[in-house]
């Protein structure tokens, strides 16, 4: 090998830096979440799970997810009187984590999103 040659991989979408992304925000959302927040592929080495007393495997994050037509929040008195709220965001793919867009375009990297309800949700 010659000793100036070099290489580096393109740079990643969340390396981009503001001013490289010349206004064109929605190509620069769309690469952002197809990068950092899809969930693309379960397997048994990181997330597939069998639960207790089952044999059948199963992610342990819930994808694939299902299809919402509106954002929605809901909450769930568990048994200990605790309460959790869940963010159900409008979503057209399956396996799209629930992020917030104005949050993934200045952070640009994985961005989830939760409701705290009390001190030990947080």
């Amino acid at each position: 090998l010659d000793d100036n040659y070099s290489w580096s991989p393109d740079n990643h979408t969340s390396a981009r830096k503001q001013n490289d992304i010349n206004n064109d925000i929605a190509f620069d959302y769309c690469d952002l979440v197809n990068s950092v927040q899809r969930h693309t592929r379960c397997n048994t080495n990181y997330c597939l799970r069998a639960k207790k007393g089952s044999c059948e495997l199963s992610c342990r994050f819930g994808y694939p997810r299902q299809l919402c037509d509106n954002t929605d929040i809901s909450f769930e008195i568990l048994v200990d009187g605790k309460i959790r709220g869940t963010v159900l965001t409008k979503r057209n793919d399956p396996r799209l984590n629930v992020h917030n867009p104005t949050m993934l375009r200045h952070w640009r990297a994985n961005v989830d999103l939760q409701i705290i309800v009390d001190l030990d949700a947080c």
